[in-house]
């Protein structure tokens, strides 16, 4: 599931409130992020992933812990 405008802007607020930011990608050395979507990686456990849109690198962020920031 593709996250809203303000879904995508509240995680980014989230990532960069720890620290985090989204450089270049490690493989291709580009920066083509692609907008956050929201996974079921199984029964109970979802996830955020963003990936490469050059190479399909990926980052996976638990929505247990990003949950919170996520408006619904």
């Amino acid at each position: 599931m593709k996250l809203s405008d303000a879904q995508t802007r509240a995680f980014r607020m989230w990532l960069s409130s720890r620290g985090g930011v989204l450089l270049d990608c490690p493989v291709c050395r580009r920066r083509d992020w692609q907008p956050a979507e929201m996974i079921e990686s199984g029964k109970d456990y979802r996830e955020l992933v963003i990936y490469c849109g050059l190479c399909g690198y990926t980052y996976h962020f638990s929505m247990n812990v990003v949950a919170s920031a996520i408006p619904n």
